[in-house]
């Protein structure tokens, strides 16, 4: 403990690497507990990270190094424990926490293996909580019992055995699960019913799979059901695609689509894996487009985010994700989804190779922003000058002030 007395002395002085050391000596330790308590990888490292910016800020709370890790437990805690009471969480692989390299490279075949991680999660969750922040502080976070023992402030023979007894219950209850009868194709039944309801066609049993699996995902940000959501989602960029004329049955799908790369709870954003199963799985080309950038937003919190070269129904499905997401937490009727494709307005353009300006507001009275669909033959080598030039003709007709998202497509 001299080290840390040290590490922690240097810290409390503004010494940055001492600060940098200490993260690295307990981070692992500090996301393997977090995940103990909220069963979510990304949720942790978020709870994590907060924890560590509270203690840098609060440092000179702490007397001497032995009483950091105790300390920081409490913090962790505090912060999980916040995570856990504004909303539901759902959990993430094992290997996530453990680092346990994939086996198998194409999203299918880590499909594959979601049902048997999820037979362990389920297992690792149903355990007593100090069994399971043991197992997973000792198997996952790879820390000794020593220092388990010092970080969640217990006597080492209580860890001892708490581990003895957490991997004994664990297995009792995975062999007693594999004993049972496969699991009912629920997810499937309810990914056909979603494909149907929009009068579309799921054609690969993955497919349907994957989107009827978005019915236990849970928004984090707004704690949305996720299915619901992709529904939501794919109604209002079919009513956008009949204003534009574009194809509507194709912006469904785009828009039921969009968000399936949630199912796979990989490193990575949830769009790249998206779009991925979306091309194994043989996808319209269009459709992959929208699934791979309906999180692009341009430069945020800029007045003018410009987004060039992105297909019209990229622009749909973009619009309809925010909206649904923005305006309709807890879904949307049919009547909800038709007033708002009504906002979305037109008008001739002045610029020289744009035909037409759409528009349609989307943020709130003390955040006005607009959405933009700027279309026309423009010349590819004029697309970036000509976008301010837009962004100010828009501001000048409509007489808007706020913050503006503006996508340039060349029809």
């Amino acid at each position: 403990m001299d080290d840390l007395n040290d590490l922690l002395a240097r810290a409390q002085e503004g010494d940055l690497d001492a600060t940098g050391e200490i993260v690295r000596r307990f981070q692992d330790m500090a996301l393997g507990y977090a995940y103990s308590l909220l069963d979510d990888f990304q949720l942790s490292e978020d709870a994590a990270q907060a924890a560590f910016m509270e203690a840098w800020l609060h440092l000179d709370r702490v007397y001497n190094g032995p009483a950091f890790p105790a300390w920081l437990k409490r913090i962790i805690f505090k912060n999980c424990d916040r995570i856990r009471r504004k909303r539901k969480t759902d959990p993430l692989p094992l290997e996530k926490v453990a680092g346990i390299a994939a086996d198998a490279s194409g999203p299918l075949a880590i499909l594959e293996r979601e049902e048997k991680r999820r037979q362990v999660q389920r297992v690792l969750v149903s355990l007593p909580e100090l069994e399971r922040q043991v197992l997973v502080l000792c198997y996952m976070g790879g820390r000794s019992r020593q220092e388990v023992a010092q970080f969640l402030d217990l006597p080492l023979q209580r860890v001892a055995y708490r581990l003895r007894s957490g991997r004994r219950r664990f297995k009792e209850i995975l062999m007693d699960q594999s004993s049972r009868p496969d699991r009912d194709n629920s997810s499937i039944d309810i990914g056909h019913r979603a494909f149907a309801d929009l009068d579309l066609e799921a054609t690969h049993p993955q497919l349907a799979q994957s989107i009827g699996e978005l019915a236990d995902q849970i928004g984090l940000w707004n704690g949305q059901n996720m299915l619901q959501h992709s529904l939501d989602v794919a109604r209002l960029s079919g009513l956008f695609a009949q204003i534009l004329e574009l194809d509507s049955r194709l912006a469904r799908r785009a828009g039921l689509l969009h968000d399936m790369g949630k199912v796979m709870e990989l490193e990575g954003t949830h769009d790249e894996h998206g779009a991925q199963l979306a091309v194994e799985l043989g996808e319209n080309p269009e459709v992959i487009e929208v699934i791979a950038t309906h999180h692009r937003r341009g430069e945020r919190f800029a007045p003018v985010s410009y987004l060039i070269d992105i297909s019209p129904l990229c622009f749909t499905g973009r619009l309809a994700d925010h909206l649904a997401a923005s305006r309709f937490p807890s879904g949307a009727e049919e009547a909800d989804l038709a007033n708002i494709a009504s906002e979305l307005r037109q008008f001739p353009s002045t610029t020289d190779g744009i035909e037409v300006i759409h528009s349609i507001p989307t943020g709130v009275p003390e955040d006005p922003q607009l959405h933009v669909w700027a279309c026309g033959p423009l010349p590819p080598e004029t697309k970036c000058e000509a976008a301010p030039i837009i962004a100010e003709e828009t501001r000048r007709v409509l007489d808007f002030k706020g913050r503006m998202i503006l996508t340039i497509s060349a029809i």
